[in-house]
């Protein structure tokens, strides 16, 4: 699975949220399930990081055989069903639920409301406000520096 590695910076009292630290440099993988889920899929994405098109499928694959032996009786047979999500190219909206799962360290609901950051939280892109990078649809490269400022409390 192909990964990009991002840094992400805090500041205005929200790296209180994130174990008390400024500054981290993540690994997220490049291509992600449409419906932002972070948690470890059981099948990788057959679609390279570099695929924009958008694909779901559902395969079941045998891989023993049933047989019948000498007394009448079926042998085991071993069924597989791999389920693969929708994916995209990793966004910043991803990026917002994978934070929220893996690095928030307390009260969610200071950072996240309604499956984006809540407002009075400042989001820069490469020093660029991401309202004028398309907020969460901005699609991540390797090496984008994200910056999170709270402005809830005079930040």
């Amino acid at each position: 699975m192909s990964t990009i590695s991002i840094k992400l910076e805090f500041g205005g009292g929200l790296e209180l949220l994130f174990a008390n630290k400024r500054s981290y440099r993540v690994d997220i993988p490049a291509v992600v399930p449409v419906d932002n889920s972070t948690s470890l899929s059981l099948s990788p994405s057959p679609y390279p990081a570099s695929a924009s098109a958008s694909t779901s499928s559902s395969t079941t694959t045998t891989t023993g055989t049933g047989t019948t032996s000498g007394t009448g009786t079926e042998t085991d047979t071993d069924t597989v069903t791999v389920i693969e999500k929708e994916t995209k190219n990793v966004d910043v909206a991803y990026l917002i639920h994978y934070m929220r799962d893996h690095m928030l360290t307390e009260r969610v609901e200071l950072f996240m409301e309604k499956g984006t950051v809540r407002p009075g939280i400042l989001v820069l892109i490469n020093d660029t406000d991401w309202e004028l990078e398309g907020e969460g649809e901005y699609e991540l490269k390797n090496g984008d520096e994200v910056v999170f400022i709270s402005t809830l409390h005079g930040g």
